[in-house]
C-alpha cells in the first residue's frame, strides 16, 4: 500500500495468503521468511480482522468491484460463487499436499 502499484500489492498478498493456507485452513501467527512455512499460534479469529481490514483499505483507496485477492484465492481453493452461495470444486482446487 505504501506507494506500490495496487497490482503488485495484490500479487504479494495473494502469495502470502497461499503460504498461510498451504498447511492449515487458517492464518498463523508468523511465516518463516526463509522456508515460507507458517508457524506459531493459529488464532482463527484473525481472519475476520483481515477481511475487515482488506475491505476498509480497498474502500479508502477507492477500489471497487470484486477484490482481485479474493478472486485469486477462491480460484486457488476451488471455491465457486453461485447465486450468493459458495461451492467447492475439487477439480479446480490446489489441494494441500499429504503430510
Amino acid at each position: 500500500m505504501h506507494g506500490l502499484p495496487a497490482a503488485e500489492v495484490d500479487a504479494r498478498l495473494i502469495e502470502r495468503v497461499k503460504l498461510e493456507l498451504a498447511s492449515n485452513p487458517a492464518f498463523n501467527e508468523d511465516i518463516n521468511t526463509v522456508t515460507g512455512k507458517p508457524h506459531g499460534n493459529t488464532p482463527y479469529a484473525d481472519y475476520s480482522g483481515y477481511a475487515w481490514l482488506r475491505k476498509e483499505i480497498r474502500r479508502r483507496l477507492g477500489q471497487t468491484g470484486p477484490d482481485p485477492v479474493g478472486v485469486a484465492i477462491d480460484a486457488h481453493l476451488g471455491v465457486v460463487r453461485e447465486k450468493g452461495m459458495l461451492r467447492l470444486d475439487p477439480e479446480c482446487a490446489t489441494l494441500r499436499p499429504n503430510k
